[in-house]
């Protein structure tokens, strides 16, 4: 089986509070509070840090956790942060909540490598399942 690797990149912040998005690079030197609950936080964390955030701080919970009013409160306790980030994914769990007025999430892009002969072998994959039909 082929290996295909998938890359990403930043798009920008949009601020959750007030409906406004802002440049990626605005977190360049921002003291941040990294929220994440998806498969694998680390490389949330570690994209943060590749666009200059300082990250002060990691709040990790389980992939598909259901955000509740007390996560948020221990969130506001981070007060001394500049901005909170969190992902895409975990902002519309998110958004039914009173989020803090710093709350961001990051829009990013996901491009996979070699993305032609990845969707060849998902049709053809598909075909042999009689589950695509062109």
């Amino acid at each position: 089986i082929p290996m295909f690797y998938v890359s990403y990149r930043p798009l920008h912040l949009y601020c959750m509070r007030h409906d406004s998005i802002v440049h990626h690079g605005f977190v360049r030197d921002k003291k941040v509070l990294a929220l994440s609950g998806l498969g694998d936080n680390r490389s949330f964390f570690d994209l943060l840090r590749s666009m200059g955030a300082y990250v002060v701080g990691e709040v990790e919970f389980e992939d598909h956790h259901e955000y509740t009013a007390e996560d948020i409160r221990r969130l506001r306790n981070h007060a001394r942060v500049d901005m909170i980030i969190t992902t895409e994914k975990d902002a519309v769990k998110l958004e039914r909540l009173d989020v803090p007025e710093n709350l961001f999430y990051l829009a990013i892009e996901a491009t996979i490598r070699r993305e032609d002969e990845f969707m060849d072998l998902l049709v053809n994959r598909l075909r042999q399942d009689g589950k695509y039909e062109s």
